[in-house]
């Protein structure tokens, strides 16, 4: 079956969405008013409207976040939004919360967010059957593990290639919110893991002092493009919601590059236009290129040794958990 090859790039607002499907995006993905985990790249419905209208000129779509957990006295609102978000003709909802499943929704496509934990074959199956047409899948997972899933179910896979990397799994960081009440599951999160720590050890001994140990360099797999395409990858999606336009303009076209010309690898000045836009230096290609990445199963993780240690920062004490 052919699959149609699409470039996904961030929109914090209007401006910078029409930037991005001026650089060549196929698609754009930005958040509403209310409910998407970036509470600082938030769009009013008329602009979200506007953005509809400009992007369908060129046949790209537009994608909004509701991608928050939901409190229940939310679960109204939250369907109004999906409804007025629909009237306006936006293509598709990247949703975490499941309740929305249980809604009375209009027929508009929905997305399962890389939050929602999507790593192994047998839950984007199940998510496929719920009714889910595409899933982000899991930054950590490698080739081998989206191959498999590719071959277990038919749905969209969509899968980061740029931007910046969570030191936690995919969705699974309570940092934020243990250590300061700002929850990165309500669109909060505090960044904490960017902030300098000492790393301490069991004797209190200070073993580093005053490094970024939880702050992962960004990612950039847009050499990998052609090989995440074989392995059944659909959508690649360009992290950065807020990010500057410059970001926006840059990246939509390293990308497309890497598809259109991958029968050799992407030239050396092809790559410092990437290199520049991203914030941090760029992480090798772990993510994709590596069959001994990390694979994230029960199984592993419960035969590793769990050891305890101190990262202190300015703000005080927070104990972590490594493995070893």
């Amino acid at each position: 079956m052919k699959r149609k090859i699409e470039i996904l790039a961030p929109a914090k607002n209007l401006y910078q969405g029409m930037a991005a499907v001026n650089a060549g995006a196929d698609a754009v993905y930005m958040g509403a008013h209310q409910f998407g985990a970036r509470s600082n790249a938030t769009n009013s419905v008329e602009d979200i409207a506007q953005m509809v209208r400009y992007a369908h000129l060129f046949k790209a779509k537009v994608l909004v976040t509701i991608n928050t957990i939901l409190y229940d006295n939310e679960l109204s609102a939250c369907r109004k939004l999906i409804h007025e978000l629909y009237d306006v003709g936006v293509d598709a909802i990247i949703i975490q919360d499941m309740a929305i499943l249980e809604m009375d929704l209009p027929p508009i496509a929905l997305h399962a967010s890389t939050q929602a934990n999507n790593r192994d074959a047998a839950h984007v199956k199940f998510l496929a059957d719920a009714g889910i047409k595409r899933v982000v899948l899991a930054r950590e997972l490698n080739l081998d593990q989206i191959r498999e899933i590719h071959q277990a179910t038919d749905v969209e896979l969509e899968f980061f290639v740029t931007g910046a990397l969570c030191v936690s799994f995919s969705g699974n960081c309570y940092m934020s919110v243990a250590n300061g009440e700002r929850s990165a599951n309500r669109g909060s999160c505090a960044q904490n893991c960017r902030l300098p720590y000492q790393l301490i050890d069991g004797k209190g001994e200070t073993l580093i002092h005053n490094s970024h140990l939880l702050s992962i360099k960004d990612l950039d797999l847009s050499n990998e493009v052609p090989n995440l395409v074989a392995a059944g990858v659909s959508s690649f999606k360009i992290e950065g919601r807020l990010k500057d336009i410059v970001y926006v303009k840059t990246i939509p076209p390293t990308c497309a590059n890497a598809w259109t010309l991958s029968w050799r690898p992407i030239a050396t000045a092809m790559k410092r236009p990437l290199r520049g836009a991203l914030s941090i230096n760029s992480t090798p290609n772990w993510g994709a290129a590596s069959t001994e990445a990390i694979r994230i199963t029960s199984s592993t993780t419960a035969e590793k040794k769990l050891v305890h240690g101190k990262a202190l920062n300015p703000r005080g004490s927070i104990l972590v958990s490594c493995w070893k």
